[in-house]
């Protein structure tokens, strides 16, 4: 079968909401709830990738009580791609690492997107329905 000759940059979400370190932990939760997000990027003042915070982590910090800051929770290894990463390859280091997102970063390590297991969902849909393959689903 031909791989196809998609990349990261075609597939990415590019309106990407990042936090601070210092945020409280409350703040991403109400953040990620309004713009129905589960993972989170968590950036420095010039916006470079520090942390990845997901939304199980989250809900596992609130259920112990407090309010932390999203250092105490996040994850600081984070995986991450640039723009031309073949599509094939972001996937299968999704699989291979059993993650569900992956940040997306310029050669600054600059955050200018994300790509996550439900963006791969909908392209999988479109090549499993034979709509021409979009980031945005043109009908589901």
């Amino acid at each position: 079968m031909k791989k196809s000759r998609l990349t990261t940059s075609q597939l990415m979400s590019s309106s990407v909401i990042s936090m601070r370190e210092s945020d409280l932990i409350s703040q991403v939760a109400r953040e990620m709830t309004l713009a129905a997000v589960r993972h989170m990027p968590v950036v420095d003042a010039h916006n470079r990738l520090v942390g990845l915070a997901s939304s199980h982590d989250i809900v596992a910090a609130l259920e112990r009580g407090g309010d932390p800051m999203v250092r105490s929770i996040m994850t600081k290894q984070v995986v991450s791609v640039t723009p031309d990463t073949p599509a094939h390859e972001a996937v299968a280091l999704m699989i291979e690492r059993r993650i569900h997102a992956l940040p997306v970063l310029d050669e600054g390590d600059v955050l200018v997107g994300i790509i996550t297991a439900t963006d791969f969902l909908v392209v999988a849909h479109q090549a499993l329905t034979g709509a021409p393959l979009d980031r945005l689903p043109t009908e589901i």
